[in-house]
């Protein structure tokens, strides 16, 4: 299932799930596998330092997660370019934590992995829902602006660009499960 959030919908950050949440531990079903995350974000922006140069560019996303044996998520974001460039952010556990370009949280929620992320006025959140049996998920990233906000501001993590993000649709969100480390160790 994939919801489809405008730029244009302001949503307020508790809506995304960026208010403090009791963590859930992981389950045991989960423990030993990883799930893997895709999706396109289709994106009209303006690059704030190249003379306000605006494009509408299909942005491809991973999310990476594996479950420990100790019951502790470790999460990688990756996003490519045109180029095929690519830069990841990472998290280790679950819990909310800021960082200098906005909240993050990651927390168990019954059979569901939320992620959620602000920054610079908008916020992203990415729900991994596992069957019953934990050995098949479905994803959903939603995105939004904060309704405070007059407008989204974010850096390019691949190019260290600043650019204000004008519109933003999702697509093509699927999700895979496997056993054993993702990462490779």
């Amino acid at each position: 299932m994939l919801q489809i959030a405008k730029w244009g919908i302001a949503l307020p950050l508790a809506a995304l799930g960026l208010q403090p949440a009791a963590a859930q531990s992981v389950p045991a079903g989960l423990q030993g596998k990883s799930a893997t995350v895709s999706w396109i974000e289709n994106r009209t922006q303006k690059y704030v330092d190249e003379g306000g140069r605006t494009e509408s560019v299909p942005v491809p996303y991973t999310y990476r997660v594996y479950f420990s044996g100790a019951g502790r998520p470790f999460a990688r974001l990756t996003v490519a370019n045109r180029r095929g460039e690519t830069a990841s952010r990472e998290r280790v556990g679950t819990g909310s934590g800021q960082r200098e370009d906005g909240a993050r949280s990651l927390q168990m929620r019954g059979n569901s992995l939320v992620a959620s992320s602000g920054h610079g006025g908008g916020a992203r959140q990415i729900q991994v829902t596992f069957d019953g049996g934990y050995s098949s998920c479905s994803a959903n990233v939603i995105l939004g602006r904060q309704s405070s906000a007059s407008k989204i501001m974010m850096t390019n993590i691949v190019s260290n660009k600043r650019m204000e993000i004008l519109s933003v649709t999702t697509s093509g969100a699927s999700c895979s499960l496997q056993n054993g480390n993702v990462f490779g160790n």
